[in-house]
């Protein structure tokens, strides 16, 4: 989350979006590429708005340059305290964990309903361990993406399970956990494994 307003990061779909943004007083910006040029356009438009209403800017972002989201991390320190930021992605997977780690992740209610997250969160060890082996199942999935990408979302409504709680080592282990999860050829399991020592 940012200091001053709200950043919300989700997967591009509208109803995820629509039980926090108000049509009235919602910018719909679309980008098919979003680099570093596009970035600091952004800051100054945002910088500029002078309102005193509250205001959802809602972005959809295509391709995203990691240079464009390390600026993006500037604009979240002066984000003013009446906008959120909305930004739609189509995986989280490219996103980087620090620009994630600031985020309240939007997720589809239809693709978790949190029994599974909640569970984890008060199991022991042994019994996380065995509903890891059961998530990282790679018969249940089309491809190694899809696996990854349900990994990615478990973590994702887990860490907004634990919001307001969050101490600094939790932090960083979803920091870690997730930047892990992005790069190839590193085993999901083992991965999840670490993380259920939260």
């Amino acid at each position: 989350m940012s200091k001053n307003g709200i950043f919300y990061i989700g997967i591009e779909n509208k109803s995820d979006i629509e039980k926090i943004v108000s049509e009235k007083k919602t910018i719909y910006l679309n980008y098919t590429k979003f680099g570093v040029d596009e970035s600091r356009l952004f800051q100054k438009e945002i910088l500029s708005i002078n309102s005193s209403f509250d205001i959802f800017i809602v972005v959809s972002v295509s391709s995203f340059t990691y240079e464009a989201q390390n600026s993006l991390l500037k604009i979240l320190e002066e984000l003013p305290d009446n906008i959120s930021l909305v930004l739609l992605v189509s995986s989280f997977t490219n996103i980087l964990p620090t620009v994630l780690s600031r985020a309240e992740i939007l997720l589809n209610v239809k693709d978790s309903n949190l029994k599974d997250e909640i569970k984890f969160i008060e199991s022991n060890y042994t019994k996380r361990l065995s509903q890891i082996s059961k998530l990282c199942d790679a018969k249940k999935y089309d491809d190694y993406a899809s696996m990854k990408h349900n990994v990615l979302h478990f973590v994702f409504s887990i860490k907004n399970n634990y919001r307001g709680k969050m101490n600094p080592d939790l932090a960083n282990l979803f920091i870690s956990t997730i930047s892990y999860l992005q790069k190839d050829g590193v085993s999901t399991k083992v991965i999840m494994e670490h993380f259920a020592l939260i």
